[in-house]
């Protein structure tokens, strides 16, 4: 979504450009407010060509995240902010939400900091400009304050996406996620913002070739120094996303639940084709790993070596992020 824009010449020769999305926030990419699209509003057709082009885009957005649950792909975390996976998803506005300091945590996640207390007792048009002049209070500032500036000043683009998610209405997925925390619709519906070392070796599935002594080899090399150089990477400039991309063309892992038979396989090369020393090459088809049968003579040092070539060289040759 980042840098999708709608740009059209007016009949005055203007070149317009509005993006749907603003990707500069920390928390992910948020849709942009209707107010964004008012420079179209004094060409009147254009304008209204404008908005449905914007709702098209949107509502494609909305079905390609549809597609992507159907079929047990979870969507990247950078996709949506927690605030607006409970109001797409789950159709829980802050209004409804008593959990309050959750708001409080999921606004200031897209840079958006709330001093409730520094507004209490301003009229609620200081912050929303609707000519409404009741006094900000405690409860308000969350039941109208909160949901007028974040949710329905973005009512096109919302609305859209919630339309293309549940085609239309015809797919029920917000009242199924209704009933659920939002942090369980977030593990089954978008991956883990942050690889951990624990769950890439659980994806992972050896397979050894050769004869028994040679087996053993590749047993003990996968179990002890595979295993110990991947602990080590934990949080280490990104390695372990790295490398599942690498393995999988993917940047994180399915949730287990979502998709439990998902393997990462670290295949020790059958045929010999990698010679001794080689580097490791992968299979992203099918989510393997090819090391050489050697298992560089149990080295880890080798391994790092190796596989950290191997990464660098496929980045630098395909543009890894």
């Amino acid at each position: 979504m980042i840098g999708l824009t709608i740009t059209r010449t007016t009949p005055d020769c203007k070149r317009i450009s509005i993006r749907l999305f603003d990707d500069d926030c920390p928390g992910g990419a948020i849709p942009v407010k209707t107010e964004h699209f008012h420079p179209f509003e004094e060409y009147g057709d254009l304008y209204i060509e404008v908005i449905e082009s914007a709702r098209k885009y949107y509502r494609a957005i909305g079905r390609i995240m549809l597609r992507s649950l159907l079929t047990n792909h979870p969507i990247s975390p950078e996709a949506m902010p927690s605030f607006f996976r409970n109001i797409i998803f789950r159709d829980v506005g802050p209004q409804e939400n008593p959990f309050r300091d959750d708001i409080l945590e999921h606004l200031s996640d897209i840079g958006a900091e709330m001093n409730v207390e520094g507004w209490i007792g301003q009229p609620i048009d200081y912050l929303l400009s609707d000519d409404d002049m009741e006094l900000i209070t405690a409860e308000n500032f969350f039941t109208k304050v909160i949901p007028g500036y974040f949710v329905d000043s973005r009512r096109l683009a919302i609305d859209s996406i919630v339309e293309g998610l549940t085609l239309n209405g015809t797919v029920e997925l917000q009242a199924l996620f209704h009933s659920m925390p939002l942090h369980i619709v977030s593990e089954l519906a978008f991956l883990k913002p942050n690889l951990e070392a624990e769950d890439v070796i659980k994806a992972l599935e050896p397979k050894y070739f050769g004869g028994e002594v040679l087996k053993e080899i590749q047993k003990d090399f996968f179990e002890g120094p595979f295993i110990e150089f991947m602990k080590e990477q934990e949080n280490k400039d990104d390695f372990l996303s790295k490398f599942v991309h690498f393995c999988t063309g993917l940047y994180f892992l399915p949730d287990h639940r979502a998709q439990p038979s998902f393997k990462i396989v670290v295949e020790f090369n059958e045929d010999n084709d990698l010679g001794y020393g080689a580097l490791p090459k992968a299979h992203t088809c099918e989510n393997t790993l090819v090391l050489p049968r050697d298992a560089y003579d149990g080295s880890k040092e080798t391994l790092e070596e190796k596989l950290g070539k191997a990464i660098a060289f496929t980045s630098a040759s395909f543009g890894m992020r």
